[in-house]
């Protein structure tokens, strides 16, 4: 089984990309450089990128790849 969406609307051609991303607050240490020292918050940070394939305007449905516990928003 598995999921997937389906997208529809005029486009005359469009690269379908799925990005995965973390919500969560990680705090990353700036070990380096002449910002190095502080702890700085990053949010939404991009775990996988997939390209699912092209859309043209039909109605198509895309495969989502499995295999992990995420969620769909």
């Amino acid at each position: 089984m598995g999921i997937a969406v389906t997208i529809s609307g005029y486009a005359r051609t469009a690269l379908v990309v799925l990005v995965r991303f973390d919500p969560k607050i990680i705090r990353v240490p700036i070990l380096r450089g002449e910002n190095g020292g502080p702890v700085l918050p990053h949010r939404n940070i991009v775990r996988e990128v997939t390209v699912l394939g092209t859309f043209t305007g039909e109605s198509h449905s895309y495969h989502i790849p499995g295999g992990r516990n995420w969620s769909v928003q």
